[in-house]
């Protein structure tokens, strides 16, 4: 892969590669976050959810 191209190409090639090894991947996943009685509806996206466990931010 090239070098210093756009996180989004790191992104779209990466769950390729994890979707070749059969991993499901989920992409800029809205999360939300719980404090003191309240929620907090799409505080942060996860970059990727891998098998719905594993959390990948991507930086470049």
């Amino acid at each position: 892969m090239e070098p210093s191209l756009l996180e989004s190409a790191y992104e779209t090639c990466l769950v390729h590669e994890l979707f070749l090894r059969g991993l499901t991947t989920e992409r800029q996943v809205d999360c939300k976050i719980h404090h003191k009685n309240t929620i907090v509806e799409h505080a942060f996206r996860l970059d990727l959810l891998v098998s719905g466990q594993i959390i990948v931010e991507l930086k470049s």
